[in-house]
């Protein structure tokens, strides 16, 4: 009788237990590694402060928004190497919609020899996107794109989740999951929830998990969830 009550609370735990569906997706990963290193010692190393960030989101990064404005002479060195990560596509074709202004926010140390500019790109429609221009000694290396969202309202689309002793990174996008933007029925339902035995999976989120590795180049690398034991709670 005792082992029939205790299966019965585990079933009833098991329904009522919010679940997420987890997907890898390294295509959502923007980072263009760059075989020619253009020399970037003009760079304004001074806008940009030494942090130490646990995430890249949004949310976290409110206050630096616009505080540091880049030179024209930034947009001209980086800006088709940012438009280029971000549609492959660094001509005149881009629509003055997704033409893109530049704050620094800091700069985050993974190895000696390497630094990784926080950029904030924002577009004259309100979309925010946040970058880390790798360079080895003054050599831009890579651009990676570690979280993207909107300005009105600061919604997370994406979040990059940090962990300096491991030197890996964390991408994660439940753009598609949103609340209130009518993406659920894109949750798969799995055997046990057409069984009715547990709840059926209420979010999808997708992840990449990568480095910037000694020399300043992105990489994908396997995803350790002990790493990361937060990486859902946003």
């Amino acid at each position: 009788m005792v082992k029939k009550n205790l299966l019965f609370l585990l079933l009833i735990f098991c329904i009522s237990c919010a679940r997420n569906d987890i997907e890898k997706a390294d295509y959502l990963l923007e980072k263009p590694n760059f075989l020619y290193h253009e020399n970037c010692d003009k760079i304004a190393d001074n806008l940009f402060p030494q942090i130490r960030l646990d995430s890249i989101t949004i949310e976290g990064l409110k206050s630096p928004i616009k505080k540091n404005e880049l030179s024209l002479d930034f947009k001209k060195l980086f800006n088709h190497k940012i438009l280029y990560c971000l549609y492959r596509d660094s001509s005149d074709n881009i629509s003055d919609g997704d033409q893109l202004a530049y704050s620094a926010c800091g700069k985050i140390n993974m190895w000696d020899g390497v630094r990784s500019y926080l950029v904030l790109g924002t577009t004259n429609g309100g979309r925010l996107n946040f970058f880390l221009l790798n360079l080895k000694k003054t050599n831009l290396t890579s651009i990676v794109l570690v979280s993207v969202g909107i300005q009105d309202s600061y919604i997370p689309f994406s979040k990059t989740y940090i962990n300096y002793n491991c030197k890996s990174l964390l991408l994660i996008d439940r753009s598609l999951m949103l609340d209130g933007f009518g993406f659920n029925k894109l949750v798969k339902q799995d055997f046990w929830s057409r069984m009715g035995i547990l709840k059926p999976k209420e979010r999808k989120y997708f992840y990449s998990s990568y480095t910037i590795d000694e020399n300043g180049y992105v990489k994908t690398i396997p995803f350790e969830k002990e790493d990361f034991p937060d990486y859902m709670n946003y």
